[in-house]
Formats: C-alpha cells, sequence, structure tokens
C-alpha cells in the first residue's frame, strides 16, 4: 500500500489563532462609524461628534493604518455616518442627522457638499465612479421613521428618489450593491400599530428602479437589521438584534436572498445586537458589537466565533479587503486592525508535489471540507490529515 501524509494548515475551531486585532492610534477620542479601504493601504473612516453645531470628522491613512491623517473637520456638518470610495480619487460621506452628502474627487483634500434630502442618511454604496445609492429616513413621525432610497446616476451630483416608504414600516440601515443592476437594503423597526419588532431585507435586480421584500419578520419578540454584505449575486449576510431580549441575529443567504435563514442567534439576553458585518470572500466573514465584540466565521457563516478585540469601546463598523486585512471603528478614536491575508482567499488548497494531484475544498474550513485526488496510475492511498497543533483529526 502507497501510505501519502497530508498536513492540512487549517484551524477546526479557532480562527482567531491565524490573527488578532490590533489597535491603531486614530489620533482622536470622537466617535467613528465608518470605514473604507481601496486597497490594504488606502483609507479613510468618517465619524465626528454631536452637540449643537454636529461636527464632521474624516480620517485618512496612506499606510495600512500606521499613521492616520485628519483630512475634513465640517463645524456643523452634521455626524458622518458612512463613507464610500470607488478609487483613490473619487469619494462620498454622508451624515447621519442633516441628510447632507460630502463628495471628493482628490482623495478627500477637497469636499464639497450637496444637498441629498432631508433627514438621515445611514449608508451609501456607490458600483462604479456613477451609480450610488443612498439610504435614510427623509421625515420624523412621532417615535417612527419612515424610509428612502435615493438613486445617482451622475457620481453623486444630482440625486433622484427611488422608494418612500410609509413610516410604519419602519427605517432603513443598509444598502449592498454588488454591481450597477443587483442591490439589498436592510432596516426594520418597531411597528407603530402593533408594537412589534418589523425586520426585513428589500432587493432590485435593475439598478432600484423597482424594490421587492425578500425578508420579513414581524414579532413581539424581533429585531431590525442593521447592515448587509454580499460577496457575489447568491452570498449574502443581514446583522442586527435589539428587540425585547436585546439578542444579535446574523441571518444568511445563498441564492441571492431568495431564501433567508438564521446563521446566528445569540442565546443570552443583553448582547444589544451587531452593528455591521463585512466579508473578504464568501467563507471568511466578521461581525461587530457594543463592548468591543467581534465574532467570525470561516465557512461562509454556518459557524461563528468570537475573536479577541483588544477594546472594551463600541464598535460601530468593520470593512475587509478581498486579500484578508481588516478595520474595524468604533467610539473614542478606536480603529483596529487584523491581518487575515494567510487564510483568505484560498478557496481550493491544491497539493502538486507529490505523486498524485490533491485537492482540498473549501478552505479554509470550519466543520467539513472535501479531499479529491487523482492518481497517475491505480493504487492505494492512505491520508493522513493533521491540525496545525500536529493533533491527527482524520
Amino acid at each position: 500500500m502507497k501510505t501519502s501524509t497530508i498536513l492540512l494548515a487549517f484551524i477546526f475551531t479557532c480562527l482567531s489563532a491565524w490573527a488578532q486585532w490590533e489597535p491603531q492610534n486614530s489620533g482622536t477620542t470622537h466617535q467613528l462609524n465608518s470605514v473604507y479601504f481601496i486597497d490594504t493601504l488606502n483609507g479613510w473612516v468618517s465619524g465626528g461628534w454631536s452637540d449643537s453645531l454636529a461636527h464632521g470628522l474624516i480620517l485618512h491613512t496612506e499606510d495600512g493604518g500606521e499613521t492616520w491623517e485628519e483630512q475634513y473637520i465640517g463645524i456643523g456638518s452634521g455626524l458622518l455616518s458612512c463613507i464610500n470610495f470607488t478609487n483613490s480619487s473619487l469619494g462620498w460621506a454622508g451624515t447621519k442627522y442633516s441628510g447632507n452628502l460630502y463628495r471628493t474627487v482628490d482623495g478627500g483634500i477637497t469636499w464639497e457638499k450637496s444637498e441629498l434630502f432631508e433627514g438621515l442618511s445611514y449608508k451609501i454604496c456607490f458600483s462604479d465612479s456613477l451609480n450610488g445609492w443612498a439610504i435614510g429616513s427623509p421625515n420624523w413621525y412621532g417615535n417612527f421613521y419612515g424610509g428612502e432610497i435615493s438613486h445617482s446616476n451622475d457620481g453623486g451630483i444630482t440625486w433622484e428618489t427611488q422608494l418612500l416608504l410609509d413610516p410604519q414600516n419602519g427605517g432603513l440601515y443598509s444598502v449592498f450593491f454588488i454591481d450597477s443592476l443587483n442591490g439589498w437594503v436592510s432596516g426594520g423597526d418597531v411597528n407603530g400599530s402593533t408594537g412589534f419588532w418589523d425586520a426585513f431585507i428589500l432587493h432590485t435586480c435593475d439598478g432600484g428602479n423597482s424594490w421587492t421584500y425578500q425578508f420579513e419578520y414581524n414579532s413581539r419578540y424581533g429585531y431590525i437589521l442593521r447592515d448587509i454584505w454580499f460577496t457575489d449575486t447568491l452570498h449574502g449576510w443581514s446583522v442586527g438584534g435589539n428587540g425585547p431580549y436585546q439578542r444579535g441575529v446574523i441571518l444568511k443567504t445563498i441564492d441571492g436572498g431568495n431564501n433567508w435563514d438564521t446563521s446566528y442567534y445569540d442565546t443570552l439576553s443583553g448582547t444589544f445586537g451587531f452593528k455591521a458585518v463585512a466579508f473578504a470572500d464568501s467563507f471568511n466573514g466578521w461581525a461587530v458589537a457594543e463592548n468591543g465584540r467581534i465574532l467570525s466565521t470561516s465557512d461562509g457563516g454556518n459557524t461563528w466565533i468570537t475573536n479577541q478585540s483588544a477594546t472594551e469601546q463600541d464598535l460601530n463598523c468593520v470593512y475587509f479587503t478581498k486579500n484578508g486585512h481588516g478595520w474595524a471603528v468604533g467610539d473614542s478614536g478606536t480603529i483596529l486592525h487584523a491581518d487575515y491575508s494567510q487564510i483568505v482567499g484560498q478557496e481550493e488548497f491544491r497539493c502538486s508535489g507529490l505523486k498524485f494531484d490533491v485537492r482540498v475544498y473549501p478552505n479554509p474550513f470550519a466543520t467539513s471540507t472535501t479531499l479529491s485526488y487523482i492518481l497517475d496510475k491505480p493504487e492505494n492511498v492512505q491520508f493522513t490529515v493533521y491540525n496545525v497543533q500536529s493533533q491527527i483529526v482524520y
């Protein structure tokens, strides 16, 4: 019998052994709400502080966060809640309370203000340099918000309302477009007529000209969905929480949102729910919450584990590049960085140095994977699988 031993360099239960979240010096103690990187070196963070004027703040790095430079402070501009770039020059930042949008064409050196709509602009997303979407709540009705989706086809210079929701239908919290046609919006609130918690996800396949409900959950013990992320037209995740029991929830779809399944649900109350989610590929993702809480998955959301985050500050946003570098931002000027490049983007492991071809997929994995091999000629093969602690697991 021909015996072959292959060492699979994966972690079955503890993804955090590969990387740690390390704090970066932001140079500020103000609240940070959003982070966006165009590559591993160039990124921006938006936030500010609230008082009678509400000041906006933007930080920029050209060295992966080793140093951060203050680019913009808008006195009375409004607290900046979101930021998005399509390249090193063109970017946008939105305010949380004034409904203003700021646009830069020189990488953030200067910002120009454009009126978006009255009310809240929680999130913005541009699929390219021309097509972008902004979501928020244009009006205040007692204790309830309505929701508005606006679209720009000229790089954010002008905007047109695509959808306006009744205030009883709840507010909008996040928008994500995978291209100029396919996009999703998540939201929810307390229903004024029933007192129940409503969560929903909207979908468009025509650039926002029409929107349909893909997911609706209405319950006295329900939740809201604060963020949504897709890696392609099929694989997506949405996170949120709160409700009477103050529990976090993560939803997952593998068919473009036609079906959403619960990927994770907090069993203990008082967790307050997740604020943001980001995936580097269809396997590796992270969700952040209050008190410095970070969860990660290496199998597309089938299982989630807790990461050590080196902070107890509330985390408001997380972003990952496709090669596995990530940043999380939060209160009191908190910026965390993690390098997962050694496990991201390796959906298939292939060993070609042997006399037969071995493939392992997906890679990395948490609970299961597939091993296949091709022999040059008929013979017996035995596999011994080790984990990174040199323990035989199969």
